[in-house]
């Protein structure tokens, strides 16, 4: 009877481990990155507007040599994300209240 039940409650650890450890595997990596570049790229950019209110309290102008869509390019030819990321990210950019960009705008 005691074996019984330290049986059943190994299987039962078991069970529950192996839920964990599935769990854990099945995580999109992609949409995580992208939740992650997206929390990034909205802090840089509350600092970049206040740098650049900064800039102009001071009367100085902000040239910048990049902008966000050859960013994204060049990211994806690179490697760095898919092709496919762009026009999330691009989606995200223009609209970051609608988190329709996470599931590639099919929300």
């Amino acid at each position: 009877m005691k074996l019984d039940l330290i049986q059943n409650r190994l299987m039962s650890q078991k069970t529950n481990f192996e839920n964990l450890e599935s769990e854990n595997e099945n995580v999109d990596v992609t949409e995580v990155a992208v939740k992650l570049t997206s929390a990034e790229l909205t802090y840089e950019a509350a600092l970049m507007a206040k740098g650049i209110e900064k800039l102009g309290q001071y009367s100085v102008k902000n040239i910048s040599l990049t902008n966000f869509d050859v960013i994204a390019k060049v990211a994806a030819e690179t490697g760095y994300i898919k092709e496919s990321d762009i026009e999330r990210l691009i989606a995200f950019r223009d609209n970051p209240s609608d988190e329709s960009w996470i599931a590639g705008g099919k929300n």
